[in-house]
């Protein structure tokens, strides 16, 4: 049951009171001497030795004019307290009907339909079997969990990603965005332990820290890596990303299968359109056998 179709229902209820009410009979017109219709007649209360006494007071007009009614129990009491009860009720239940309607206006059904229509056009049609999966769900706890991730300072500029995450450059957020919208699970800026194909102290096997832009786990256990160039026009960030790449081919990861690489263009502008492809091949690829 959606949350629009309980309000309805919580809607009806008051209507069914409002309805009640109306068909009650009312004392209203009723006359107090020397006061008149008991609808213009307010109640006092009067507190001596702990005990209540009440009177009767016009709504409008001389405040100081008051005639004595009785204590609690007295019969003239009753009817006027009772015909304001009912009327203060009245107000509160038209109240709470008006802030319902106002506010189901803004809400949206969560019945499958609605669910289907409202969600990321990429996740339309899935089936049940995807989401309630046991090993995609240990794939999002992956993407969850803590890590170690690249303590290099961030640039001046302040950019973040939708779900808060602050990136390096707007050609990474969108491609974290994208990550988000089609529910691939990805770690960003983590820090890989990856062997060096070049000689070192330790001679070949050595092995070397390394930070790819988005590590991105499969439902088989592979991994995919993904790098944004965003300054290829730079001879020595050119040069340093040729050696990062030396790093991944050493170690098994090849463009187009298990490496995505995509650059800004000479002019910085950077092609949404390219990332979203590659967003879609490597959501196949992830869950490759599910969907």
């Amino acid at each position: 049951m959606s949350i629009i179709t309980v309000i309805e229902n919580v809607m009806k209820e008051i209507e069914d009171y409002l309805s009640l009410m109306s068909k009650m009979p009312k004392n209203e017109s009723e006359d107090l001497p020397g006061f008149g219709r008991l609808k213009d007649v307010s109640v006092v209360t009067a507190n001596r030795n702990g005990r209540a006494y009440f009177y009767a007071q016009k709504k409008s007009g001389d405040r100081r004019k008051r005639k004595y009614l009785g204590t609690a129990d007295t019969d003239i009491v009753k009817q006027i307290r009772d015909e304001q009860l009912k009327a203060a009720l009245h107000d509160v239940l038209v109240n709470n009907r008006e802030v319902l309607q106002s506010s189901i206006k803004t809400l949206k059904p969560y019945d499958l339909h609605a669910l289907e229509q409202n969600i990321s056009p990429c996740l339309r049609g899935i089936s049940t079997e995807f989401v309630l999966n046991e090993d995609i769900r240990k794939l999002w706890d992956w993407g969850k969990s803590a890590y170690q991730r690249n303590n290099m300072p961030f640039p001046k500029r302040k950019i973040y990603a939708e779900d808060g995450t602050r990136v390096r450059s707007k050609g990474e957020c969108m491609w974290f965005n994208e990550f988000i919208y089609q529910w691939v699970p990805m770690r960003y800026d983590p820090l890989m332990e990856l062997e060096n194909p070049k000689p070192g102290i330790l001679g070949p096997g050595e092995y070397i820290w390394i930070s790819p832009d988005f590590l991105i786990k499969c439902l088989d256990g592979e991994y995919i890596i993904v790098e944004h160039l965003g300054y290829l026009m730079d001879d020595k960030y050119a040069n340093d990303f040729r050696n990062k790449l030396q790093i991944y081919l050493y170690n098994g990861f090849v463009p187009g299968v298990n490496l995505y690489i995509l650059s800004d263009g000479a002019d910085g502008g950077t092609d949404s359109q390219a990332i979203r492809q590659m967003v879609e091949q490597i959501r196949q690829r992830v869950y490759r056998g599910v969907i």
